[in-house]
């Protein structure tokens, strides 16, 4: 035992002394054989101006160390005055690098990658980072200055190094400063890093502080990271603000909508390729939302995924979604009449009178991104307890976003609207040509009281009811008013029940005697029959099928169009009395105008053609036959509810 013992002993000894041997022979033109491996690897002649070694203990300095440029570069890939390193002997023997001590100074870099991802550190086709660094207990660096160039990204930035002096018994820490543009935004970056020496040390977490600023976008981290090598075990305070949240497309190719100013804070913590978002607290205008979100970057498509919860919802920070101008600013003026002035040119026909188009469109025309809804896959829902500035009053929201290889669907989408509900299913086929759009939904038990609001509350004798119904449109385009303008599909509404103030119903026939007979009289409730509501669209024109409203008193029937694409409404509401009123001045009721600037009220026109025939007939007859021209016998019949309510239900 003790024999094979010695045996080995003597053997490590031999090999060891040899590799001395081999080792110190080398060093005799170690100058020439370093430039020969470097030349070897890099392709390109490599050259060392002057290269002192000292073998115990192994020591390297090397002077004007230059890698000239790639072909087709304008600078040196590295020209360093100096480069001082101290090798552990017995590691390197035994196949290990660690450099006890490495100093680089007065020394400038460049690593360029080209649109083909080709670097200037490669000699092939595949780009050369190391993955492994040898491992360093020591570094300086003194005026180190590294130029980083990428095409593919519009990216240009120079990175100043250097490490703190040593105080208070403290290792020197790695301080960084970055100034130029990244992905075509101008860029600072300021950043400190932890001692080299806890780089490689499980026990000791690496400390971070970062700054970066790129465009109108400030990121800040902060906080240790386990395994720096590999970016794992991170315990990061990260705080994202900037104007729009477009921009983290931009950054980090994340594709989502225009937003207003906002504020983001988590906890970053990264799994394998994933990066995690934990306890966020997100911030877009007034709306205020928390929850848990990931980014996976496995991949090729990276996937975002979490679920967001929001106390209040404001609509208005939402706008971006269909291409409007989100917060409280509003679209310019100069967007909407370019809106209008491409909606015009799209309709002209060269020979045709030319068409009639709003001189200000509302529905955003802003085109969708396609290369944003193809470049990731989504799944993220969302909850809201309260909404707010929705334009109709909406009290809650459930939606679920899921974004799969160019196709978007919202489903469901559910807004909540006490003791009823809004619910949708939209779908967005950004892989057909033009953007292929569908969506479906249905109003269930929605309050007439809450559309109303307020002016419901001056209306005594009178409480509401309910509406219902479906809708549907199926449109291509890439803007929501391209999808609006070539739309097909319908809208069925249904209402029942409540009562109105006789004294509202008259009042819209502009029964003169009753109604001023009910100002010095009692009022009395007329019960609501049914409302219905239903319009058929084709390529953008909601033409009303049918519109009745039908009380005990009067009714209502309506006619006219919608004009989604050019905006402009044509609507002609006719009240029709179901009793004899003595004295009537009835006019239709108009909804005419743009969506910029509706205008509903009597048609006064026929107001006026029906007062001056009263004024000739009084001055040719008695007074009394001068009541003749306002006199409606009636007429109004009830309508048929049941019939018309299963004609617009939701099948």
């Amino acid at each position: 035992m003790q024999r094979r013992q010695l045996f080995t002993r003597i053997a490590f000894g031999a090999v060891g002394v040899v590799a001395i041997a081999l080792f110190i022979l080398a060093l005799a033109d170690f100058r020439g054989f370093a430039e020969r491996r470097m030349s070897a690897a890099l392709g390109r002649p490599v050259t060392i101006g002057a290269l002192d070694v000292d073998i115990f203990p192994l020591e390297f300095v090397a002077r004007d160390v230059k890698v000239p440029p790639r072909k087709g570069e304008d600078r040196p890939a590295l020209d360093a005055k100096l480069v001082e390193a101290r090798i552990a002997f017995w590691r390197l023997v035994f196949g290990d690098v660690v450099l006890l001590r490495l100093v680089v100074a007065e020394t400038t870099g460049m690593y360029a990658r080209d649109a083909g991802g080709h670097t200037n550190w490669s000699t092939t086709d595949k780009d050369a980072v190391p993955t492994e660094f040898p491992e360093i207990r020591d570094l300086t660096l003194r005026d180190v200055r590294i130029r980083v160039r990428d095409t593919e990204s519009k990216s240009d930035l120079q990175f100043d190094l250097s490490t703190s002096e040593p105080a208070d018994g403290r290792e020197p820490a790695l301080l960084v400063k970055g100034l130029g543009n990244y992905r075509g935004a101008r860029t600072t970056i300021a950043a400190t890093g932890g001692s080299i020496l806890t780089l490689r040390s499980a026990e000791t977490p690496y400390s971070i502080d970062l700054s970066f600023v790129s465009g109108e976008t400030r990121i800040a981290a902060k906080g240790t990271v386990t395994d720096p090598v590999n970016i794992a075990g991170l315990n990061i305070a990260l705080n994202i603000e900037g104007r729009d949240t477009a921009d983290l497309y931009r950054l980090f190719g994340i594709a989502l909508p225009a937003s207003p100013p906002y504020t983001f804070t988590s906890h970053l913590d990264r799994a394998g390729q994933t990066w995690i978002a934990k306890n966020l607290i997100w911030k877009l205008g007034s709306t205020a939302m928390d929850g848990t979100l990931t980014w996976d970057i496995t991949r090729k498509t990276p996937r975002l995924e979490g679920n967001l919860h929001a106390t209040i919802l404001d609509m208005k920070d939402m706008a971006g979604f269909i291409g409007g101008t989100p917060g409280t600013a509003e679209t310019p003026t100069e967007v909407r009449r370019e809106a209008a002035r491409k909606e015009l040119d799209r309709r002209a026909v060269p020979g045709r009178q030319q068409p009639v188009v709003a001189a200000e469109l509302v529905i955003p025309d802003k085109p969708i991104d396609l290369e944003k809804l193809k470049s990731m896959n989504a799944r993220v829902s969302l909850v809201a307890d309260k909404v707010t500035s929705s334009g109709i009053p909406l009290d809650t929201l459930t939606a679920e976003l899921g974004l799969e290889s160019g196709k978007l669907t919202l489903s469901p989408l559910r807004f909540g609207v006490d003791p009823g509900h809004i619910a949708m299913d939209i779908k967005v086929d950004g892989n057909a040509q033009p953007v292929r759009v569908d969506i479906a939904g249905q109003v269930q038990a929605y309050p007439i009281k809450r559309l109303i609001g307020k002016s419901g509350e001056k209306l005594e004798n009178t409480t509401f009811g309910s509406i219902g119904g479906r809708f549907e449109l199926h449109g291509a385009g890439n803007s929501a008013h391209r999808l609006a303008a070539s739309s097909d599909g319908g809208v069925g509404l249904i209402a029942g029940g409540g009562q109105l103030s006789l004294l509202f119903v008259e009042f819209a026939g502009l029964d003169l005697a009753e109604s001023l007979g009910l100002l010095i009289g009692k009022d009395k409730p007329v019960d609501i029959r049914c409302g219905v509501a239903d319009f058929k669209i084709k390529q953008g024109v909601m033409t009303a099928d049918t519109f009745v409203v039908d009380t005990t008193d009067t009714i209502f029937r309506g006619e006219g169009a919608v004009d989604l694409g050019r905006e402009l409404m044509d609507m002609n509401i006719r009240p029709k009395p179901k009793d004899i009123s003595l004295v009537t001045l009835r006019a239709p009721i108009l909804v005419k105008g743009t969506f910029a600037q509706p205008h509903v009220g009597p048609d006064m026109s026929k107001v006026i053609a029906k007062g001056g025939l009263a004024t000739a007939l009084g001055v040719l007859l008695t007074p009394l036959a001068s009541l003749l021209a306002t006199l409606d016998i009636g007429g109004g019949k009830d309508a048929n509810c049941s019939q018309l309510f299963l004609e617009v239900s939701p099948k």
